[in-house]
């Protein structure tokens, strides 16, 4: 009995103890909340995150939900700090414990997706921001939360959605995810009200409604002064944006006082070395770079913010820039090195003194180049395409203040070093994310990269277009089904994160592919000109950004085998006006619009883009044969069909007119670096193998038919009368046949139709036959046709469209015909526009002829067109007819003529002597008998 009363006071007194143990530990963690909210709130950030990562660390045992919120704020709080990496870690760390965990309540993880929204917004990952918003959303809206706590939830991921419509130029949608968000938070009483006013002030200000912005921005103020849950960084944040807003408006005085206070605020809670600090210090430069245009005094703001968003990197010197090693590299950062290098500019434009002048340039251009060395490294860590598509278009201002400083130094200076640099920079402006694709191509072909890391991405990317091709096509419908759309945008978030995923490991596997992109993908000059053939010339167009009261400059770099030109002209809208007519002009073919009036007008813009994109420049051509590397609209534009001379005609004769490609043979490139990326070697016995589908039954497409193309067949039957090879015609035109032979070596012809979509680039598609095996297996994707690897010197795409798509700026066009260039083809010949039945089996029917003789790919187009215009029926030789076709990449001919090879001259020598040998024995022998 003793025993047991024993047993039962200790087992109570060990129960006591742990209770005991209990409720101290859970006081302490909230004694550590409790500190950590006081430091938040008193603007202390380091402070806070030693507070809770000593907690993180303890010997405590924290249960998961501690472990989540503790991770999510430490979170919080770097990113406020501007270390938006380490902020993404810890927030990856603790939506891994909610997963391991399964949470059924759902409010952490929506905390979470709402915090990363906050980061990828600030990074400029726009899309995956967006992805995140929607997820988010979905999960709120089936969530059983209670009624309050659901709200706020929902209120505060239509503020953050409305915040990347509002970076997407989304304005509408802005505003109308902004209106949601405040009826909840009205019906509610919740908090947050001060940011949601400054973000609805920044959009009306956007859109030019400077009367709703600045009251909102008021409210705002007025919100974060009387609200006691406000923070420091709130108050902060509300300053500085009403100054810059300020600034726009030209509120000069308002502007300054705002910003300091701003300032102010942000020395006094955070000290120097702080990121609020250094945006208050950049906007200041702003300020007097664009308000008092005192050029000095924004330098030394510049310098500041510089010094200020760095840890080690402490000069004042204007002349002093930091390595990328010594600063975060982020898109704030990088527009102070923008500033800076423009503030330089601008001195050294009113500076009288050469030498000065000089020494502006130079460190303008210095700056510059770093800028673009942070750029390259911050959009190749963008894993989305259409984000780095869209950074490259915003980043182009960089590149055009580089090469206007590298030219001005070249003219004052002559030093042909300079030329080179504003070169060099122009080239780096061209088809990143070709380049970008292919060298991550590259380092799996080389097994840099293992091949199930390959098969995972390329099954990853096809399910991902497959889901967007879903859910595009039935949110365009009338009345979409919202339960399967749900479904797919959620199975495609799932994807993307897998995809974020295999590209984390890819670099973690081998960061030296990281590395190679990072560096930029240029060819050096010297190459290139070892490239050029000794009668070529390279062109190679650069559109600049609009300057204040200047307007557009157009750049246009001519390289030869021994030289560099650079001439530079101003555009007016009126040649834009006169391109983008032509263009529609050549496309238009199916709704001609008639008479004399409109002959005319065709042939005097046809005149036009010669005089302004090839005459100026035709004093620097080596010879007769012409590389374009175009930019932006003349991406469009087949240049073999300028007129070289124009007068006002009475009568239509296309046929008379003076065509550039009756002058020169001309090709195209995306860019230098992809220009002779693969290479083709000319074969004595080149094979050809032709795919002209049927559509005659229509039933086999889905929902669309398509025409039967009448021609298509006779037109790869000409082309294999000069060479050898295989035609898949009608039903054995399929997309299996095709794939079968993508390892051949042989030319590739197809001949058929095709989808072209410019919103989405990566689901145009080539039609095949139907397949009787795979009923709904007739259509090559883009995206499918870039993961190929296709071995073949040449690709003919005879189809519509082929080297059209929608258009980037640098980047160019996002057709079919740079797929293939993306998949190791050399060479693709495409069209620009819809091509006629008739027209383009003639061409192509003399193209190969041309080739079949030894001709290079560039003069066998050109011969065959001009054949066509000699040939043909003055009504039928509208260049709409014949210049669609143009020839992109390595310019080889395709056959080798075995009489014109070098190595047989000795031969040849030796046997004509032993055959002159024996002739003169011989007539010696019978002289003799």
């Amino acid at each position: 009995m003793k025993v047991f009363k024993f047993c039962y006071i200790f087992l109570f007194t060990l129960q006591s103890l742990l209770l005991t143990a209990q409720v101290t530990e859970k006081e302490s963690v909230n004694s550590v909340f409790i500190e950590y909210n006081t430091l938040i709130k008193a603007g202390r950030l380091k402070e806070a995150i030693s507070c809770l990562s000593g907690l993180l660390n303890s010997s405590l045992p924290l249960s998961p939900s501690i472990k989540i919120a503790i991770n999510n704020d430490l979170g919080i709080q770097y990113k406020n700090l501007g270390q938006y990496d380490i902020a993404l870690r810890y927030y990856d760390e603790a939506q891994s414990i909610y997963f391991k965990n399964s949470f059924s309540d759902n409010s952490f993880l929506v905390k979470i997706y709402g915090n990363k929204i906050n980061i990828y917004s600030i990074k400029g990952d726009f899309n995956k921001a967006l992805e995140y918003c929607e997820k988010a959303i979905r999960i709120v809206s089936e969530s059983k939360e209670e009624l309050v706590s659901k709200q706020q939830s929902m209120s505060s991921l239509y503020l953050n959605t409305g915040i990347v419509n509002y970076h997407l130029n989304k304005f509408t949608e802005a505003l109308s995810a902004f209106q949601k968000s405040m009826i909840l938070k009205n019906k509610y009483n919740l908090s947050g009200k001060d940011n949601l006013y400054r973000q609805l002030a920044n959009t009306y200000a956007k859109i030019g409604n400077i009367y709703m912005a600045d009251k909102y921005f008021n409210l705002s103020i007025k919100q974060i002064e009387t609200d006691d849950r406000s923070s420091i960084v709130s108050r902060a944040n509300i300053y500085l944006e009403y100054g810059n807003f300020l600034l726009g408006v030209n509120e000069k005085d308002k502007a300054l006082s705002a910003l300091q206070k701003a300032l102010t605020i942000n020395l006094s809670n955070f000290g120097e070395k702080d990121h609020f600090t250094s945006n208050c210090y950049q906007l200041i430069g702003d300020y007097y770079f664009w308000i008092m245009k005192d050029y000095s005094k924004a330098l030394s703001y510049y310098q500041k913010t510089l010094v200020s968003g760095s840890k080690e990197f402490n000069d004042l010197d204007i002349k002093a820039n930091p390595s990328l090693k010594e600063i975060t590299v982020n898109l704030w950062q990088l527009r102070v090195l923008k500033a800076k290098a423009g503030a330089l500019a601008r001195l050294a434009n009113k500076e009288r003194d050469k030498e000065k002048k000089i020494n502006y340039l130079t460190l303008s251009v210095n700056t510059n180049s770093l800028a673009i060395e942070m750029t390259n490294q911050i959009r190749v860590n963008y894993q989305d395409e259409e984000t780095r598509l869209t950074f490259n278009e915003k980043q182009k201002n960089v590149f055009t203040e580089s090469i206007e400083s590298c030219l001005n130094l070249y003219n004052l200076t002559l030093e042909k070093r300079f030329l080179y640099l504003a070169y060099q920079t122009a080239q780096q402006t061209k088809a990143n994310e070709l380049k970008y694709e292919i060298t991550r191509n590259e380092s799996f072909t080389n097994k840099e990269i293992s091949d199930s890391l390959r098969r995972k991405e390329k099954e990853i990317q096809s399910n991902i277009s497959a889901y967007n091709a879903l859910i595009r096509n039935e949110s365009a419908v009338s009345k979409p089904d919202t339960v399967k759309l749900s479904y797919w945008k959620d199975q495609l978030f799932s994807l993307n994160r897998a995809q974020d995923k295999n590209f984390e490991t890819i670099d973690k596997v081998d960061p030296r592919v990281t590395d190679k992109l990072k560096r930029g993908n240029i060819i050096e000059l010297k190459t290139l000109q070892a490239k050029l053939k000794p009668d070529e010339s390279l062109i190679e167009y650069f559109f600049s950004e609009a300057e204040e009261n200047i307007g557009r400059k157009l750049y246009e770099f001519v390289v030869t085998p021994k030289d560099l030109f650079c001439h530079a002209e101003l555009i007016d809208s009126t040649l834009t006006a006169d391109l983008s007519g032509l263009r529609a002009q050549l496309t238009n073919q199916f709704t001609e619009e008639k008479g004399i009036d409109n002959y005319n007008k065709m042939n005097q813009r046809l005149f036009k883009a010669y005089t302004v994109l090839i005459q100026p420049l035709e004093k620097y051509f080596n010879g007769k044969q012409l590389v374009i590397i175009p930019d932006e609209g003349l991406s469009y534009l087949p240049f073999d069909a300028f007129l070289t001379s124009w007068m006002h005609k009475t009568k239509i004769n296309y046929a008379e007119l003076d065509y550039l490609i009756k002058d020169y043979s001309i090709s195209y490139g995306y860019s230098t670096s992809t220009l002779w990326n693969n290479s083709s070697k000319p074969k004595f016995w080149p094979n050809v193998i032709g795919f002209a589908p049927d559509y005659s039954d229509n039933s086999s497409y889905d929902p669309r038919s398509y025409k039967s193309l009448k021609n298509n067949n006779r037109e790869i039957e000409s082309i294999l009368n000069t060479f050898n090879g295989m035609s898949f015609s009608d039903g054995q035109a399929t997309l299996a046949n095709f794939t079968t032979k993508l390892k051949s070596g042989a030319v590739l012809h197809l001949a058929m139709h095709s989808d072209l979509d410019t919103v989405q680039a990566g689901t145009s598609s080539l039609i095949f036959s139907a397949d009787n095996n795979q009923q709904k297996n007739y259509r090559l994707y883009n995206y499918e046709i870039g993961q190929m690897n296709i071995k073949s010197p040449m690709v003919v795409l005879s189809a519509c469209n082929t080297g059209n798509g929608k258009l980037y700026s640098g980047e160019g066009l996002m057709s079919l015909a740079r797929s293939f260039i993306l998949a190791g083809v050399p060479s693709v010949v495409e069209t620009l526009w819809p091509v006629e039945d008739i027209a383009g089996s003639k061409i192509m029917g003399d193209f190969y002829k041309y080739l079949s003789k030894g001709k290079p790919k560039n003069t066998a187009m050109r011969m065959a067109k001009l054949d066509y215009i000699n040939n043909t029926s003055p009504s039928f030789v509208n260049p709409r007819y014949w210049a669609a076709y143009t020839l992109v990449g390595d310019i080889t001919a395709i056959k080798k003529l075995w009489w014109k090879e070098p190595w047989l001259i000795i031969p040849i020598a030796l046997l004509s002597l032993i055959l002159a040998s024996y002739l003169a024995y011989r007539l010696r022998f019978l002289r003799i008998n």
